[in-house]
């Protein structure tokens, strides 16, 4: 039997999810993948799971971003700008 495996389609830094102002997203990094030049998110080493959002604020104020409901010690990281080197 052969497994196939369905990559989520933000799984490349290039087809980030793209989403602007307020809301919430749920979603898994069950067969993702890590990639040429990512970088070691928030110090841990060799990513192998990584999925990509791209956000942009509709006006200032306080982002808040959870990882609530994993069953897995997670890691996550935010940068600027559009490109992953």
């Amino acid at each position: 039997i052969e497994r196939v495996v369905v990559r989520p389609n933000n799984d490349d830094f290039a087809n980030a999810a793209e989403s602007t102002g307020s809301g919430r997203a749920s979603a898994t990094n069950s067969e993702a993948s890590g990639e040429d030049l990512e970088p070691n998110h928030a110090g841990v080493s060799n990513p192998l799971a990584s999925i990509w959002y791209r956000w942009s604020a509709a006006s200032s104020g306080v982002l808040t971003i959870n990882t609530f409901g994993s069953n897995f010690d997670t890691t996550l990281a935010a940068y600027t700008g559009d490109a992953l080197g």
